[in-house]
């Protein structure tokens, strides 16, 4: 999405990812989040590069309408609530029962609340850190005596792990441990073979920040600050993602890659979402 300042967003027209340029054909693939925006596209493009899909999510609705695009290439799909402390093993398992391995896994299930200091809840907290932090926790501990030495583990962090603003306390500290955990579990997991990483995407085109983006002052305030003049698509995330699965990232071990275009290097955000 481009937007001219004080104008309206406009759709970029972005190249998609090559499924050439990646052959994950005979890998097994678990992706969280898969309903839609980044994990939407990450399931799609690890299928289309030829990986069998376990595509996990709480929207079964979502999960039946990616079935549905998908249906040329080897994607099941799993309904499950990463608030529900067994939903890692029963995802693990799902993946194990339908493909026989798992050799990727995508972690990229997330919630986005902003909130004044004073206004945050012990429910919003535990919801927040739920599905953002502890959730990838127990899905890498579930996945780990299942990855093969070549497997490979990616996180979603987010740019507030890199430069936060104000009103995303709880959301800015569950991105930034992703990112540490990413380094840690890549210096537990790399004398397997098995590697670990982050992605941080910055502002991106997808439902969660929608109501955000919707607001065309902070649109274009985004993509003034950002170098490329854009915001992010869910297709630049899956595109940096299928790079870090790959065997052309087999070196590399507990990196926390932003996919901002630029943002997270120059700017000194805001309080963008100040009430």
């Amino acid at each position: 999405m481009i937007v001219e300042p004080g104008g309206e967003p406009v759709t970029a027209s972005y190249p998609p990812v090559s499924p050439m340029s990646v052959d994950l054909r005979g890998k097994v693939a678990v992706v969280t989040g898969a309903a839609s925006g980044i994990g939407l596209a990450v399931a799609m493009n690890l299928a289309a590069a030829g990986a069998q899909v376990l595509a996990t999510d709480r929207d079964p609705t979502g999960l039946d309408a990616l079935a549905a695009a998908t249906g040329e290439f080897d994607v099941r799909t799993f309904p499950a609530d990463l608030l529900d402390p067994s939903a890692p093993q029963a995802i693990v398992a799902a993946a194990l029962e339908a493909f026989g391995g798992l050799h990727i896994l995508a972690c990229c299930a997330g919630i986005f609340e902003t909130a004044a200091v004073e206004d945050v809840t012990p429910e919003s907290f535990d919801r927040v850190i739920g599905v953002n932090l502890k959730a990838p926790v127990f899905l890498v501990g579930a996945a780990k005596p299942h990855l093969a030495p070549g497997s490979a583990v990616v996180l979603i962090a987010s740019g507030t792990s890199l430069g936060p603003t104000g009103y995303q306390g709880v959301y800015a500290a569950s991105k930034a441990g992703i990112a540490t955990l990413a380094a840690s579990l890549a210096a537990e997991l790399a004398p397997q073979g098995i590697r670990v990483n982050a992605l941080s995407p910055g502002f991106t085109d997808t439902p969660m920040i929608a109501a955000s983006m919707a607001d065309k002052v902070l649109a274009a305030t985004v993509t003034e600050a950002t170098p490329d003049r854009s915001i992010g698509t869910p297709q630049d995330v899956a595109g940096a993602l299928l790079f870090l699965v790959s065997d052309g990232a087999r070196h590399i071990h507990g990196i926390n890659l932003p996919v901002d275009g630029g943002f997270s290097q120059v700017s000194v955000t805001p309080a963008l979402f100040a009430d």
